[in-house]
């Protein structure tokens, strides 16, 4: 719920999980500024609120086992990330953040419905993914609207080979810059 806020100075932990009835998170969850853990584990989430950029001091996300079909494009507030877990999802890529997270330990992405070399080449993108009508450049991090472009590249992350990541950029300066 939306009251969540109200512990946005005392919580540095929350866990909830094994709500398979739950679809999705408030985004007030960015507000809880001194978090440090966030397991959101065994629900039914559809989606994660992009106000989780805002967890400046989250070092553990736990997304795993829900049904997640992507993350969202502005993760890039989370610098003190250690362990990410978006394993048993449908996650089809990660957002570009994922690759510049410095401290990231520990990366689980097994089991979700990861888009192949084969499913990408010859392909637009837009077929394959529901790109944003606005978010933050994968390259400078600005804001941008619908003229946008996008592209995926497959990268190693942590000890985990060819992960797709999707990049989508204010324009074609910032996608050759990548």
């Amino acid at each position: 719920p939306d009251d969540i806020k109200q512990l946005k100075t005392i919580t540095q932990v929350v866990h909830i999980g094994n709500c398979f009835q739950l679809r999705r998170i408030s985004s007030s969850i960015g507000d809880l500024s001194l978090l440090r853990w966030l397991n959101l584990s065994y629900n039914g989430l559809q989606e994660i609120p992009a106000s989780i950029s805002k967890l400046r001091h989250l070092e553990r996300l736990h997304v795993n086992n829900n049904q997640l079909t992507s993350l969202p494009i502005e993760l890039w507030g989370l610098k003190n990330l250690e362990e990410l877990r978006i394993e048993s999802n449908m996650i089809r890529a990660v957002p570009t953040a994922v690759v510049f997270f410095t401290k990231l330990r520990e990366f689980f992405p097994e089991n979700n419905n990861f888009v192949t070399d084969s499913d990408v080449e010859g392909s637009e993108i837009p077929s394959l993914f529901k790109i944003p009508s606005a978010g933050d450049c994968s390259n400078c991090q600005g804001r941008f609207g619908k003229a946008s472009e996008s592209f995926v590249t497959f990268q190693q992350i942590c000890a985990s080979n060819k992960i797709p990541v999707l990049h989508i950029c204010c324009g074609e300066e910032c996608k050759s810059q990548l």
